[in-house]
């Protein structure tokens, strides 16, 4: 500050005059980061000052960093952690917490009975006759699936919806199943067309209906199979009535009346 005042009286004695603007400005910009809020208040307030006055400020303002610094150092200094009671035994005695003893591992009793072979002296897992089953494929785990389901698995919208996908499912299996009795060549009349029995007339026209439409986008492309089959020859769909539907008694639960007549 000091070195800024004397350069610019030197200009002035050689008739250079620097405004007293550019030379507060130049100054505050040399200003440390310390000083932030003094020229941020200097620039809000507008003080048109001269360099002497703005030295004065300067030095008022220095002496106030100077003492928020030095509260700064004694809230520093004087913070400390608080220790447990049980954490500073501990350093004192230097000895650790004791540990609960292991018990030791105990094996089945003499008259334990196994729960596979029903003979006794030993558990289930450690049966030879059970692990070699396990083994072998005799015997499935809990989490392993042995069955399989042959219901629907997709929740329709509708019944048209239902008996589409139904229509689809059956025709993927006739026609595998056909095509396999052809490569044996057992059965000449294996290559007609196979004929599944429908009673709803929506799902009868939307599988014999090559285009998509816009209902049907919600369904799984995988049930679409069904068209093309139709349109290879394969499958044959036709309408039967539904008092005249076999797979109903089989599927749902009708009246007994109805289902004597079947």
């Amino acid at each position: 500050m000091l070195a800024m005042t004397g350069h610019a009286k030197k200009l002035s004695d050689l008739g250079i005059v620097i405004p007293n603007r550019l030379g507060i400005n130049r100054v505050l910009q040399s200003l440390p980061p310390s000083y932030k809020n003094f020229v941020m208040n200097y620039n809000m307030q507008n003080m048109n000052k001269e360099l002497p006055e703005l030295f004065a400020m300067l030095k008022s303002a220095e002496i106030e960093i100077k003492k928020e610094h030095q509260v700064l150092m004694v809230n520093k200094t004087t913070s400390f952690k608080k220790q447990g009671k049980s954490k500073g035994k501990n350093k004192k005695s230097g000895k650790k917490a004791a540990t609960p003893p292991v018990k030791p591992k105990t094996g089945p009793k003499p008259d334990a009975e196994c729960y596979y072979c029903k003979e006794k002296g030993h558990w289930k897992r450690n049966c030879s006759k059970y692990l070699a089953d396990l083994k072998s494929g005799l015997v499935k785990k809990k989490k392993e699936v042995s069955w399989a389901s042959s219901k629907q698995c997709t929740v329709a919208k509708s019944s048209t919806e239902s008996e589409y996908i139904a229509a689809s499912e059956a025709s993927s299996e006739a026609v595998w199943m056909k095509r396999f009795i052809v490569e044996l060549g057992v059965v000449p009349s294996a290559l007609d067309p196979l004929v599944i029995y429908c009673d709803n007339m929506g799902a009868i026209a939307n599988a014999q209906e090559p285009r998509s439409h816009k209902r049907l986008k919600h369904i799984k492309l995988r049930y679409h199979s069904i068209r093309e089959y139709i349109e290879d020859g394969e499958v044959k769909i036709c309408k039967v009535h539904t008092d005249l539907n076999v797979a109903d008694p089989l599927t749902k639960a009708l009246p007994r009346a109805k289902h004597d007549q079947h």
